[in-house]
């Protein structure tokens, strides 16, 4: 769940592309690289929106799944 295990480098990369690009794959990733960094109600805003898209991506749909049980536990 992190780049380099550095969640800070994680989301600081996450967030220069989601600034740029909007697609479902950018989405994803920035919604896992604020999990990362422990933000799990903005990284659940962000993977409900990759997921209202229709994806069907096991790997992105494993995100949302592991998401939302973060922050079930918060």
């Amino acid at each position: 769940m992190d780049y380099a295990k550095s969640p800070v480098k994680a989301l600081d990369l996450a967030k220069r592309e989601i600034a740029r690009r909007h697609d479902v794959y950018t989405r994803d990733a920035y919604a896992w690289a604020l999990a990362a960094a422990g933000d799990a109600d903005a990284a659940s805003t962000e993977i409900k929106k990759a997921v209202e898209l229709g994806v069907k991506d096991p790997l992105i749909l494993s995100h949302a799944a592991a998401i939302a049980k973060l922050q079930a536990t918060e």
